[in-house]
């Protein structure tokens, strides 16, 4: 596999046949890597969410069947390793180590809380849980619904948020990229379709991505989704091949004394 595929979409809920309707658009899409939030996944309800997804997911519940939970698909069709898995309580996040082309990756899928003041806490908080568990920072991305927008750009109809400097503080920190902003530097697109019609769109879903991922970034785009009001943020990495240096020969010196 020469590139892979990463979606990143608020479901809005896993529950019933729509589950299969996004799965099966995911398959659709190629999707290799799919960050879903709001997929209202609870302990006893993860085996039923799992039907469906030809592959591996790993879940983040919530304690409520009407709210949160995230979750992380691995396609049958991608070549990759866990190492590792972390957590939180709520299922507002979740981050997997694993390895994919003979390197290092973590992926953190990020649900945010829709109230400002809760918000800025879980900024800050997820910020050190990233910087925590990440076993890579060179390859380090992170995906998901933040639930604010980083800059004027990215949303009409309302004043942008007034803790978007935690966004900025989350980035910075973490030595992280707008990928899809990267991409489009003056396009104005929004991944948040307000349902009532009164036009308060923004961009609030996104892929943050270490230098090294975004360099290698072929694609980045927003699409529609069978989801009733987010749009899929989408990012296209191609995989080159890790070159190996010069390498050292080492003698074993006490081979010498032995006649």
């Amino acid at each position: 596999m020469d590139s892979v595929r990463l979606t990143t979409l608020n479901v809005r809920g896993l529950r019933g046949n729509k589950r299969y309707k996004i799965y099966r658009w995911l398959k659709e899409n190629k999707s290799n890597i799919c960050l879903l939030q709001e997929t209202f996944c609870t302990r006893d309800y993860t085996d039923i969410i799992n039907r469906g997804w030809n592959g591996e997911i790993i879940h983040s519940v919530s304690n409520s069947p009407h709210s949160r939970g995230v979750s992380i698909c691995f396609s049958k069709d991608l070549n990759y390793e866990i190492t590792s898995f972390h957590k939180d309580k709520d299922g507002r996040i979740l981050l997997v180590n694993f390895v994919m082309n003979n390197q290092d990756f973590s992926v953190c899928n990020v649900y945010c809380p829709n109230d400002g003041s809760s918000r800025a806490a879980f900024m800050r908080n997820a910020r050190l849980f990233v910087k925590a568990y990440a076993t890579s920072e060179q390859y380090l991305l992170v995906g998901g619904d933040f639930n604010c927008v980083d800059s004027d750009m990215d949303r009409i109809g309302k004043a942008v948020d007034k803790d978007v400097n935690m966004l900025q503080e989350f980035k910075i920190d973490l030595k992280l990229t707008d990928v899809w902003r990267h991409s489009n530097p003056s396009t104005i697109d929004f991944s948040y379709i307000d349902p009532s019609a009164r036009g308060n769109n923004s961009r609030i879903d996104f892929w943050f991505c270490s230098s090294l991922i975004t360099n290698n970034v072929s694609s980045s785009f927003m699409t529609t989704a069978p989801t009733p009001d987010h749009k899929a943020v989408i990012i296209d990495l191609e995989l080159r091949a890790n070159k190996r240096g010069p390498g050292y020969w080492k003698m074993n010196n006490s081979i010498l004394n032995d006649e």
